[in-house]
């Protein structure tokens, strides 16, 4: 019942009431039932016995040992002197002013202005000069100097093989121009537009400029046009027409 009691005035559950009994039993010497009692019924709870005074310690007490010698500290080694920051002037009255670092200002680069249009004009002027010397200039006819016009002459037979040239599309194959450039400056003196000759517009096969200067003799370009050396043969032509053509090629020279 005491229990019971002391957990109702205290406002605590019984079984942490018992505990804390028994710990004050243990600590006073008391009873749990009367540490009880004396919660339910609002008295305090016996006082602690005094303990025993303890006897005196007879042990010797050790000689005390010598404090070493304090080390002296090191001398404080001086700050270097920082030198003060630049500070910015101020805009206008009461403005803040502004530190700036030497080393987190921005560089300021400096350079020349360059005129484009002249650099442009330049450079047009250059490229139209080089075009007139490489097409214009490299191409004009030179007086007497081996150009080869429409005066060269054609007999009756080359008359009539260069109608066969023409009949069995050999200008589509076979060119009889001779350019201003280094590839044909071996074939003789330079065509022109007002060439006889039957120019054509490509090259598959050799260039005919000039053949019957390079050619030894009528029997070898009798063989190449029958179908030697992997050419297309023309053996099915009339001989007279075969033989005309043959003539007709014998008579470009330069």
């Amino acid at each position: 019942m005491s229990l019971e009691a002391a957990a109702a005035k205290l406002g605590v559950p019984e079984a942490l009431v018992r505990r804390s009994a028994e710990a004050r039993a243990n600590a006073t010497g008391a009873t749990v039932d009367e540490v009880l009692t004396a919660w339910a019924g609002g008295e305090s709870a016996p006082a602690v016995a005094p303990a025993a005074a303890p006897e005196p310690d007879t042990t010797p007490e050790p000689a005390a040992t010598p404090e070493p010698a304090a080390t002296p500290e090191p001398a404080a080694t001086p700050e270097p002197a920082v030198a003060p920051l630049p500070v910015a002037p101020a805009a206008r009255a009461g403005a803040v002013a502004t530190v700036v670092h030497a080393s987190t200002a921005p560089p300021v680069l400096v350079g020349r202005k360059d005129w484009l249009a002249p650099t442009g004009f330049g450079a047009a002027a250059l490229l139209l000069v080089s075009l007139i010397i490489g097409m214009v200039v490299a191409s004009a006819p030179v007086p007497n100097r081996g150009a080869y016009t429409s005066d060269h002459p054609y007999s009756e037979v080359a008359l009539r093989g260069r109608d066969v040239y023409r009949t069995e599309g050999c200008a589509g194959c076979h060119t009889q121009m001779v350019r201003a450039v280094v590839a044909d400056a071996a074939l003789g003196g330079v065509s022109l537009d007002d060439t006889n000759q039957i120019l054509g517009s490509r090259r598959l096969g050799p260039d005919l400029a000039h053949i019957g200067s390079r050619v030894s003799s009528e029997a070898d370009l009798t063989a190449v046009l029958t179908g030697a050396g992997g050419h297309p043969s023309f053996s099915s032509l009339d001989q007279t027409d075969l033989d005309a053509l043959v003539a007709y090629l014998l008579s470009l020279k330069g």
